[in-house]
C-alpha cells in the first residue's frame, strides 16, 4: 500500500488500562473499560476491560 509512516500502538491506551491507570470516558467520568476497535485489536486488552460494539 505504500505506507511509510506506520506505528505500532501496542503499549498505548490499552497498556494504560491493562495496568490499572485511570482513564475517563467522553463525559470525563472515570471508567475501567475501553473500546477494543475490532476483534483483532481487542486481543491486546484484558478481557474484563474490553468493550466492543461492532454495530456502531
Amino acid at each position: 500500500m505504500g505506507f511509510n509512516n506506520v506505528f505500532n500502538l501496542y503499549g498505548g491506551i490499552f497498556n494504560c488500562v491493562n495496568s490499572g491507570y485511570e482513564v475517563v470516558d467522553k463525559n470525563n467520568k472515570q471508567t475501567k473499560k475501553v473500546h477494543g476497535y475490532n476483534k483483532e485489536w481487542s486481543k491486546l486488552l484484558n478481557e474484563e476491560r474490553c468493550v466492543i460494539n461492532l454495530s456502531n
